[in-house]
């Protein structure tokens, strides 16, 4: 998220883990291996959804931006 928003939200992130609307999934396969995060069914009742296909598309300007691993097949040249 640090990424994408430029901000610290570790203890946003943290308050959320705590609330149990978050969990922590796993690591990611990139530099640094940062904890990726889930939600969990706790999150799910307290905005009353029964899974998250309910949950309205993001614009596509809050889209992720490329994965390293994207980035480096389109900028590896081509013979």
């Amino acid at each position: 998220m640090e990424h994408v928003r430029g901000v610290d939200s570790s203890s946003v992130v943290n308050t959320l883990v705590e609330k149990e609307l978050l969990m922590e999934a796993g690591r990611l396969d990139v530099p640094g291996k940062p904890i990726a995060y889930a939600t969990t069914p706790h999150f799910l009742r307290c905005f009353g959804l029964q899974s998250l296909e309910e949950l309205p598309p993001l614009p596509v300007s809050a889209a992720p931006q490329e994965t390293a691993e994207e980035t480096e097949e389109t900028d590896t040249p081509t013979a």
